[in-house]
């Protein structure tokens, strides 16, 4: 419906722009001869601003879609155009960031940071600046940016709380790890990946039956996440529940991995292997 609405509007300018220049040269009583060319130059400007336009909604469209390939093509294009939509950035910078190309992701965050945004956006960005930080290996940094935006904002999501948890658990401090991941569980008491965090604090503590309650609430609420799988597959194994860990470990190689997931296709597949053997 707001695609829709950005068309209206965009067609009600391109019309509005030129209706206004014929009462301008009306008013002033320039000679008619200027009408016909100043006429067809400001069509002509005010089709290229709306493509422009168009393009750019297009976009964030598909993006918002699902559609990650159309919205990556429309993406490119409007950058070439010196678009000043920090919203296009940001989406194809995610697009990147999910492929591996945390670098490039930066610079498309870094350009987006000196544009005019919403807030959301501005969140957005700043928690996928993180993101590629975490990618590129400076944990330090990327918990420094989650923190910043903690003291800069009165409200941040579970998102942003489960992740800057994750990175606190990475660095070994289990006891910030678990205030946040809780904190984002009050938040969204639904929010899968706390659930998995939960799980991986509680697994790396020993604590495999708190653990298994943790993965099975993070696959309830989102059946495709690898880690919660795998790591429910590692504790059947323990239990010596061979033929669910297989089912586990079966469904973690088909779920979607990116650079930000901590457990990989291999990893999976090795265990997976060993098992079957």
């Amino acid at each position: 419906m707001n695609t829709n609405l950005e068309r209206i509007k965009g067609i009600f300018v391109l019309f509005l722009y030129p209706a206004s220049f014929v009462y301008i040269v009306g008013i002033a009583k320039l000679p008619f001869y200027y009408l016909p060319i100043a006429f067809v130059l400001l069509v002509a400007l005010t089709l290229v601003l709306y493509r422009k336009k168009v393009i750019e909604n297009r976009s964030n469209y598909y993006f918002t879609s699902g559609d990650l390939g159309k919205a990556r093509k429309f993406a490119v294009q409007a950058i070439k155009n010196d678009t000043r939509n920090a919203l296009i950035y940001l989406n194809y910078a995610v697009i990147i960031l999910a492929e591996g190309n945390a670098k490039e992701a930066l610079t498309l965050l870094e350009k987006a940071c000196t544009l005019k945004r919403h807030i959301l956006t501005d969140k957005n960005i700043r928690l996928t600046l993180a993101s590629c930080h975490w990618v590129l290996g400076d944990i330090k940094k990327a918990i420094e940016l989650l923190e910043d935006m903690r003291v800069q904002f009165e409200y941040v999501n579970a998102q942003v709380l489960t992740t800057l948890g994750y990175l606190y658990f990475l660095e070994g401090d289990t006891e910030k790890a678990l205030e946040l991941t809780h904190m984002s569980l009050k938040d969204s008491p639904e929010f899968a990946s706390s659930w998995d965090n939960l799980g991986q604090i509680n697994y790396k503590n020993g604590d495999l039956s708190k653990a298994k309650s943790d993965f099975n609430n993070a696959i309830l609420y989102n059946p495709n996440l690898i880690e919660s799988h795998y790591h429910l597959g590692l504790i059947s194994i323990d239990e010596n529940e061979i033929e669910i860990a297989i089912q586990h470990l079966e469904t973690a190689l088909k779920c979607p991995v990116s650079p930000l997931n901590t457990v990989t296709k291999e990893q999976v597949q090795e265990k997976y292997n060993e098992i079957k053997k």
